[in-house]
């Protein structure tokens, strides 16, 4: 599976788990942070100062998806 098949996978499922006007907010971030922790994740020329960024757009991502999915209940 690519990189890019996994991004349509998160893509899909914030579109539908998110789904209204009242998410487009964090439809659109968590689109933004998935673009920019994969950007950075490739990128060649990559510091550490990239590599923290990726490590904190991904964990944006991932937060918001054990939001929606429940995982993250009190």
């Amino acid at each position: 599976m690519s990189t890019t098949d996994y991004k349509r996978m998160i893509e899909a499922y914030v579109a539908v788990e998110m789904r209204g006007g009242a998410a487009e907010e964090v439809r659109k971030h968590a689109r933004t942070a998935l673009d920019l922790a994969l950007r950075l994740q490739h990128q060649r020329t990559a510091g550490f100062r990239d590599a923290a960024i990726c490590i904190e757009a991904t964990s944006a991502v991932v937060g918001i998806i054990a939001i929606v999915s429940g995982r993250r209940d009190p």
